[in-house]
C-alpha cells in the first residue's frame, strides 16, 4: 500500500489518519525528553516502544551511528538514551549503522525539545512515522519521507520536561502492604493526575540483616517528567496520597530533581546497601546535597531507605542485588 507522506510539518493526529489502513506503520508508545535543570546541554530521551525486538535495534545502532548518544540503555521495549546537544549527520551504513539521532535542540523559550532522527529503509520509517505517532509527540517535521530501502529523516518535538525521581520506603507492615506495588500505584496516580510522566520503577535492596525492617528490607525508586515548574504539586500530591495510602508510621519521602546522582548520593546509597546508617547521617547527608530534598511522612526512619533508593533509579540490575550477607 502506498503511503504519500509529504515533508513538512504534521501533527501527531493528521500521521494518525493518514496511515490508518498502513499495516507497516507501527506507532511506538511515548517518547520524553528531560533536560537537567542545571546543564541544558543533556537530554534523557526515553522511547517506549511497541515491540521488544525495535527497541533492541534502536537500542543498538543508535549509539554507534551517532556521536551525540552517549549512552543507551535497554529494558524490555524501553530505551533510555542519554544525548548531548548538537547537530551532525549521522554516519548510516547499511546493516552496520542504518539509524542513529543526527540532532538535538533545547529550546526553553518554546519550552520545547527537538529530537532529529534519520533511518534508511525500516530505519526511517520508525524516524518518520512511528515516532511521528507516539504519545507525547507535540508535531512532527518530515525532512526526508520514507519510501523502501532510501535514507530518510523527520525532527520530532517534544514537550521540554525535567527528571524528578521519587524514593519511599518503609510503607507496609508485619500484617500487610508492599512498598514496591505501592509506588507503583502512586506512580500511575500521579501521571493520571497530569503532574508527570510515569516513566520507570526500581527496586533497591539494602541491607538485610538491618533490624528494623518488615521482611525483605527493600526501597523503591520512581521516575517522574514534569513540566519545568511541576516539581512542588508533584511533590505535594505524593506526599499526600502516600499519607492516605501508608500502613506504617516510618514512612519516609526523598525526591532527586535533575539528570546526575551526585557522588555523595552514589556513596549513600552503596553504604546502606551494605551496613546499618543511621537516621542522624541519612538527614545530614542530605543537607549537603542542593538536587535532593527529605521528608518524613508519618516518620523518619524510613527516609533512610528512601533516600537509598535515589542512587539506583537507573541501575535496576544492580539494585536488585545482595552485596552483604551477616551469616
Amino acid at each position: 500500500m502506498a503511503l504519500e507522506l509529504s515533508p513538512g510539518e504534521h501533527l501527531p493526529s493528521e500521521l494518525r489518519s493518514l496511515v490508518a489502513d498502513v499495516p507497516w506503520a507501527t506507532s511506538t508508545k511515548r517518547i520524553t525528553a528531560t533536560v537537567d535543570p542545571a546543564d541544558p546541554t543533556f537530554v534523557e530521551l526515553v522511547e517506549e516502544g511497541s515491540c521488544l525486538g525495535g527497541a533492541a535495534w534502536t537500542g543498538h545502532h543508535y549509539p554507534a551511528a551517532s556521536k551525540l548518544v552517549t549512552s543507551a540503555q535497554r529494558e524490555g521495549t524501553l530505551a533510555i538514551y542519554d544525548l548531548c546537544t548538537g547537530d551532525v549527520e549521522p554516519e548510516l551504513v547499511p546493516g552496520l549503522r542504518p539509524a542513529g539521532i543526527g540532532a538535538v535542540v533545547v529550546d526553553r523559550e518554546a519550552d520545547e525539545v527537538r529530537v532529529t532522527y534519520h533511518g534508511l529503509g525500516g530505519g526511517g520509517v520508525g524516524a518518520c512515522i512511528s515516532r511521528g505517532l507516539a504519545k507525547g509527540v507535540l508535531r512532527i517535521v518530515v525532512h526526508e519521507p520514507p519510501g523502501g530501502s532510501r535514507k530518510s529523516s523527520a525532527t520530532v518535538v517534544l514537550p521540554l520536561r525535567e527528571k524528578v525521581v521519587l524514593g519511599v520506603d518503609d510503607t507496609d507492615t508485619e500484617d500487610e502492604g508492599s512498598t514496591w506495588s505501592l509506588c507503583h500505584t502512586l506512580g500511575t496516580a500521579l501521571q493520571e493526575g497530569g503532574l508527570g510522566d510515569y516513566l520507570y520503577h526500581a527496586l533497591a535492596q539494602l541491607y538485610p540483616s538491618a533490624p528494623h525492617r518488615t521482611r525483605n528490607c527493600v526501597a523503591t525508586a520512581i521516575t517522574l517528567a514534569v513540566p519545568t515548574d511541576g516539581r512542588d504539586a508533584l511533590l505535594r500530591r505524593a506526599r499526600h496520597l502516600l499519607e492516605k495510602w501508608t500502613l506504617s508510621e516510618h514512612t519516609g519521602l526523598a525526591w532527586l530533581h535533575g539528570r546526575d546522582v551526585p557522588p555523595a548520593l552514589s556513596f549513600f546509597g552503596r553504604a546502606a546497601r551494605g551496613a546499618v546508617v543511621s537516621i542522624d547521617d541519612t538527614f545530614s547527608t542530605a543537607a549537603t546535597l542542593p538536587s535532593v530534598g527529605l521528608e518524613p511522612v508519618t516518620g523518619r526512619r524510613g527516609c533512610i531507605g528512601a533516600m537509598a533508593a535515589l542512587a539506583y533509579h537507573r541501575r535496576w540490575r544492580d539494585a536488585v542485588t545482595v552485596p552483604v550477607i551477616d551469616r
